[in-house]
């Protein structure tokens, strides 16, 4: 890797919430591209890229564990047998503040499809964590979402760069599906969560 290069991967770990990214893509919508551009745009974000990993390309269970806003614990391990579905989000992450009314007709959809699904947000940090549980009251979000401690997003193997992220992990907690950007039709990612339901446990 070329001294510009690490630069590069540098600044964009940085500006990503400290969050070290999985790799530097030439990718025209990655987010090192979206860095380049120098639009000053103050954040970061995915073009929407939907992500379909099979059985095969997934990597170890994810080990996320911390407390959600609500002041309880919650671990992915625990979840073990069921789809999770983890969205990584920010109030201050403006795709993130439009997407939330999806997220929300999303998780009723996906759990009157598949009762035993379970969704967790995580909060990608800048801000408190009385923010964070401001916003998420006042949009009426259905789902607990995990604070920020500096491990959390660590714990997303390099799959969550910038929120906003959607991840769907199979019932042995392995990242299936990913959701680079901010979800722009719920039938898709219900479809992805429908996919990894179907699968054997």
């Amino acid at each position: 890797m070329t001294q510009v290069r690490r630069m590069l991967c540098a600044a964009l770990a940085a500006a990503a919430v400290g969050i070290p990214l999985a790799g530097c893509s030439d990718d025209a919508g990655s987010i090192n591209a979206q860095a380049r551009s120098g639009d000053q745009k103050g954040y970061l974000s995915g073009d929407g890229t939907i992500e379909r990993l099979t059985a095969a390309q997934r990597k170890e269970p994810v080990t996320l564990r911390g407390t959600t806003l609500d002041g309880k614990p919650w671990s992915a391990e625990q979840q073990r047998g069921h789809v999770v579905v983890l969205n990584l989000w920010a109030s201050w992450c403006p795709p993130c503040v439009e997407e939330q009314p999806r997220l929300n007709a999303l998780y009723a959809a996906v759990r009157k499809a598949h009762p035993d699904a379970v969704f967790m947000g995580v909060h990608a940090g800048r801000e408190s964590s009385d923010n964070a549980r401001d916003f998420a009251r006042g949009r009426q979000v259905p789902y607990p979402t995990l604070a920020f401690d500096g491990q959390t997003v660590l714990a997303l193997q390099g799959k969550a760069p910038s929120p906003p992220t959607t991840l769907v992990l199979d019932k042995q907690g392995r990242i299936a599906a990913r959701v680079l950007g901010a979800i722009t039709s719920e039938r898709t990612v219900q479809d992805l969560v429908d996919d990894v339901a179907k699968e054997a446990g």
